[in-house]
């Protein structure tokens, strides 16, 4: 379970810590857009490099 203030601590933290140089990079980054975004492309490539580490264990060698 994600605490609903997720966002406005991980927000003001990354600030304080200096991870991000200002409260409106930090608040364009860490939104749940962003965090969906992320979440399908990061998904849809794990998704290709798996499926080609598979086919690569998994093929069959040609006789002849």
């Amino acid at each position: 379970i994600i605490t609903p203030e997720y966002f406005p601590n991980v927000i003001a933290h990354s600030v304080e810590t200096g991870y991000h140089s200002s409260l409106e990079e930090a608040e364009a980054y860490f939104n749940l857009n962003s965090y969906i975004l992320q979440a399908t492309v990061g998904t849809l490539i794990m998704g290709v490099i798996t499926s080609a580490v598979v086919a690569f264990f998994v093929r069959t060698k040609s006789k002849g």
